[in-house]
């Protein structure tokens, strides 16, 4: 006999509105009624042969029901076995090996970054940056501090700030560990993937606030093991996390007025 398991990968987030099945493997997401929240959390717990105890008390439509459990088995969210028992909950203990995963670093035209800096960050352990050109800048200043991360075999992801007017200034056929850019003042807002080069473009036509905080959209919603646990843990907005303001002082968010000094 067999019986529906999810894997132990989907995670179930119940919303206000509707929840979502979360594919940590895959990096992807299903929106879901809440009633099928309800469903799924209930087969889960529970070894059913047929849906019998669900028709008494979810609903009527048993060959709807199937019909959409069989989707999410087409979809490799489900999965119909003969041994429910040997599906166990996912490990939800946070371990990363270093002591800062992401860092943001602001500069304005009179910020001195340089590698002496960069070499201190890395001490940590992180890997993943995010540069955030306050004012525009000289192209070479603007260059030379990203080709200053860039070449650097240690950071594995960049992601760039800037104004709009400076966008003239970068040269990017040299630069390979960028992800994202971001273009703020720009005459338009627009978002563009290059499939090419798997780098995102976002125009952004208001003024960039650096102490904004909190901001979140559809874009930037990141789904993946890492992610998932640390958030169940910590705060994943302040745990090992590392910014540093224009006039380099180290804060553990670039927003806080509180500071750890130079």
């Amino acid at each position: 006999m067999k019986y529906y398991r999810l894997f132990p990968n989907c995670i179930l987030v119940k919303g206000k509105n509707r929840s979502t099945i979360c594919d940590l493997q895959r990096g992807r997401f299903l929106l879901i009624p809440n009633l099928m929240f309800e469903i799924l959390d209930f087969i889960k717990n529970n070894d059913l042969t047929n849906f019998e105890v669900l028709n008494n008390k979810y609903l009527s439509d048993s060959k709807g029901l199937k019909k959409y459990l069989n989707y999410l088995v087409d979809e490799d969210f489900l999965c119909l076995t003969v041994y429910p028992n040997r599906f166990e909950d996912l490990n939800t203990k946070f371990d990363v090996p270093s002591a800062i995963t992401n860092s943001i670093v602001d500069i304005d035209n009179n910020s001195n970054f340089n590698s002496n800096n960069l070499n201190k960050i890395l001490e940590t352990g992180c890997n993943v940056y995010q540069l955030r050109f306050l004012q525009p800048i000289s192209n070479v200043k603007i260059n030379n501090i990203i080709q200053l991360f860039d070449s650097n075999d240690k950071v594995k992801v960049l992601e760039v700030i800037l104004p709009f007017s400076s966008k003239s200034k970068l040269t990017t056929r040299k630069i390979n560990k960028i992800t994202n850019f971001v273009y703020y003042k720009s005459k338009i807002d627009k978002f563009v993937y290059d499939k090419k080069t798997e780098t995102i473009f976002n125009f952004i036509s208001k003024e960039y606030d650096e102490n904004e905080c909190g901001v979140i959209n559809l874009n930037s919603f990141n789904i993946n093991i890492q992610m998932y646990t640390e958030s169940l843990n910590f705060n994943n907005c302040l745990n090992k996390k590392l910014g540093i303001d224009r006039n380099g002082f180290v804060k553990n968010c670039p927003s806080f007025a509180n500071n750890f000094g130079h």
